[in-house]
């Protein structure tokens, strides 16, 4: 960018509301058929991170489908299976209280949860600082 030139970025947002279209929205009638909000599967990343404490994790699937989300400590050992079950297509969150399967409190260190929906799967880390 040249000196003495500024560069204005101008973000937009869309939302939808389930049951409508976007020509009934704008006109404020009644929606003609129906839209089905659309959805994917994803891991999110843990919120915070490094954490001391408690943390959230998000995460979405595109459609109703076995869903578990589990942790486990750096030599590959589950430390905690966090959802196992049937899931519906939507959003979520969960929240991990950094115990593990005997109620203890897990050490310091770097952990991996990973979420298995389907033949989707994915992995991401968490750093747990020392409390």
């Amino acid at each position: 960018m040249p000196a003495g030139k500024e560069r204005r970025l101008i973000l937009g947002l869309r939302t939808s509301v389930p049951g409508t279209t976007t020509a009934s929205r704008r006109a404020g009638g009644a929606a003609s058929a129906a839209v089905t909000p659309a959805h994917e599967f994803a891991l999110g990343p843990v919120r915070p991170n490094p954490s001391r404490g408690t943390v959230i994790i998000g995460y979405s699937l595109a459609e109703e489908t076995p869903v578990s989300i589990r942790v486990f400590n750096v030599a590959g050992r589950l430390v905690m299976t966090l959802v196992q079950g049937p899931g519906e297509a939507g959003p979520y969150e969960v929240v991990w209280d950094a115990r593990d399967h005997g109620g203890r409190t897990v050490p310091a260190g770097v952990y991996f949860y990973t979420m298995a929906a389907g033949s989707w799967q994915s992995q991401r880390k968490v750093v747990f600082l020392e409390r």
